[in-house]
């Protein structure tokens, strides 16, 4: 299979096809509604959240349905998860390592301008925070398991994690990613898996497959 590689933009031809992944953040949620820093704070969705999973739901119906739907721990993510996977017929799997990040002492206060570089690149911006090292490890795991799946797999996750997900697939640094909006609640991601890029060794490339 041929393919354009995620990271150097490479075309490379007569890869092996392993298997499509999408990435996705949750629906929306109260807090998100009126701008709080949620972190590990356990917020439901809001109506409108739920309204994006039906949406997205319907989308994937026609153009990239998956096969296996993964969640992290948060009663968010769960939901819509839950959402997608009825509408797809399709039953969820948990996994821990897709939990938000817990920020410390910001959790629950207002969103501010730079917390997205604050919170990618520091150690621990607060105390009571999850320690960057241990958070990015757990959630790039999570994505090195879902990468050895076979078909098409959906990871349901939140923001940063999402975030440190795109920055491996994209091969850029975390302190890029501050540069760059964080991806919409409920808009998807996708990419496929082959064998390495014969230029950077990435095994990450562009999904433009139906």
């Amino acid at each position: 299979m041929d393919g354009i590689c995620a990271r150097c933009k490479t075309e490379v031809k007569g890869r092996v096809f392993r298997t499509a992944i999408s990435l996705m953040r949750h629906g929306r949620t109260l807090m998100n509604e009126k701008h709080l820093i949620i972190g590990s704070i356990d917020d439901p969705l809001s109506d409108v959240g739920r309204g994006q999973a039906l949406q997205t739901a319907g989308g994937l119906k026609h153009s990239k349905t998956p096969n296996l739907i993964v969640t992290g721990p948060m009663a968010r993510q769960k939901e819509t998860g839950s959402i997608i996977g009825k509408s797809l017929d399709i039953s969820i799997q948990i996994d821990p390592r897709l939990r938000e990040r817990c920020v410390g002492e910001f959790e629950g206060k207002p969103e501010f301008e730079g917390m997205l570089k604050k919170f990618l690149t520091e150690e621990v911006p607060a105390p009571g925070a999850e320690p960057l090292s241990e958070f990015t490890h757990r959630v790039l795991t999570s994505l090195k398991t879902a990468s050895s799946l076979m078909g098409r797999g959906l990871l349901i996750t939140s923001a940063l994690p999402l975030v440190v997900m795109v920055c491996e697939v994209r091969g850029w640094k975390l302190t890029d990613a501050a540069e760059f909006p964080v991806p919409g609640n409920c808009e998807p991601i996708h990419f496929k898996v082959m064998e390495p890029c014969w230029k950077c060794g990435s095994i990450y490339y562009e999904d433009d497959l139906p």
